[in-house]
């Protein structure tokens, strides 16, 4: 993928969103109005403190909760008040577990920092080994001696601590709708995590929102400092740590449901797992691709040429992956003279620059010739798939 393609799908990705900010925009601006119009017939509360609460005829309360948007060129942030009523109602439904559950996470969550730590330490201790290799020669290079067993040598640089992720280098552009899409829940379930605690301790949140910075999304919860140093040490630490606890849980579940529990809740849900079964199922066909007319998505591909799909996936991957035998001439297929239609024409084996898959109109057909190819060899119009 050229510069040109992908600063073209950066800006329309951000043209896209910029026509989404300002509908909802325009839509919270209107219910705003039409709010603000119902509430400027009611009494204002006399208070001294600049709030923007109502009261009516009957004494009921009610607060305006008012959404910010900050636009600046590719950022965005998106601050509301309107989630701080759903997390105070999640800790009142049960508060004894909220108090557990993130007193565990403030113990694990201390011990991982302290490995993460130590990791961190690690790794940069190979960065500085590998940098000194580099720069200074070893004292066998300099006396001459430059051929030593390589097992001798410690190869730091096969394995690293940290794999950066790089669009485009270390990460597929594929892959990068579903990278941003983990960094969102990610992000979501961390600040979820710091709301929650802050109110199992007894304290609201001011704010909560979302942003955009060119391409990295994230989310943010605002709490109170003040309120936060009044906690004993203990309690804040349950604050501060929740958000990686709740990542943490997060993974966990993750890796639990890879490692097979996903499977078996689609099984128990009716899906069929072809495991020790063979064969791979086809979930999408390109359609500029030649197979797309012969096979559907849902089919099940049993083998590849004469080489059997027993172990699935990983078979599959073997055979096309593995560099011996490629683009060698195979002896082809054997079949009964009975399934030879002559109905079938010869259409399909009209090949030119025009119609490169033939001129047949019947898509399920292919054209075959017959072994040693040779220039004068029988060419058949065959189904392609049986």
């Amino acid at each position: 993928m050229d510069l040109f393609s992908i600063l073209y799908q950066f800006l329309l990705l951000w043209f896209f969103l910029y026509i989404i900010i300002f509908t909802l925009r325009f839509i919270s601006t209107r219910k705003k109005e039409s709010f603000s119009s119902v509430g400027s017939r009611r009494k204002p509360i006399n208070s001294i403190l600049p709030t923007s609460s109502f009261v009516n005829s009957d004494n009921y309360e009610l607060t305006i909760q008012r959404d910010q948007w900050s636009i600046k060129l590719f950022q965005v942030k998106y601050t509301t008040q309107r989630l701080n009523g759903f997390f105070h109602y999640l800790t009142t439904l049960a508060p004894k577990f909220w108090k557990v559950w993130f007193t565990c996470g403030a113990v694990i969550a201390s011990f991982l920092m302290a490995v993460g730590i130590a990791v961190i330490l690690f790794a940069a201790a190979k960065i500085l080994y590998t940098l000194g290799h580099a720069i200074v020669p070893s004292a066998q290079a300099q006396n001459g001696d430059t051929l030593r067993k390589r097992s001798l040598d410690m190869e730091i640089d096969d394995e690293q601590v940290f794999l950066p992720m790089i669009p485009g280098v270390t990460l597929p552009m594929s892959h990068i709708g579903y990278y941003l899409c983990a960094l969102i829940i990610c992000g979501l379930f961390h600040e979820a995590g710091h709301a929650i605690a802050a109110y199992s301790q007894g304290i609201h949140i001011q704010s909560s929102g979302m942003f955009v910075i060119y391409l990295y999304p994230g989310a943010f919860v605002n709490i109170p400092d003040q309120q936060l140093q009044t906690l004993k040490a203990f309690q804040q630490l349950q604050i501060i740590c929740a958000g990686v606890w709740h990542n943490l849980v997060l993974y966990l579940y993750t890796y639990i449901s890879l490692a097979g529990g996903l499977k078996l809740m689609l099984l128990f849900l009716g899906w069929q797992s072809l495991e020790g079964q063979g064969g791979v199922s086809v979930v999408h066909v390109r359609p500029t691709s030649p197979l797309a007319a012969h096979i559907p998505p849902s089919s099940i591909i049993y083998q590849l040429d004469d080489y059997p799909l027993v172990n699935n996936i990983e078979e599959w991957n073997q055979y096309l992956l593995n560099d011996k035998g490629k683009h060698t001439i195979q002896q082809g297929f054997c079949i009964d003279d009975h399934q030879i239609d002559q109905d079938l024409g010869l259409d399909c084996c009209q090949i030119d620059e025009e119609y490169p898959f033939g001129k047949s109109t019947n898509a399920s057909i292919s054209c075959f010739a017959t072994y040693p190819f040779m220039p004068e060899s029988e060419k058949l119009c065959l189904a392609t798939v049986r």
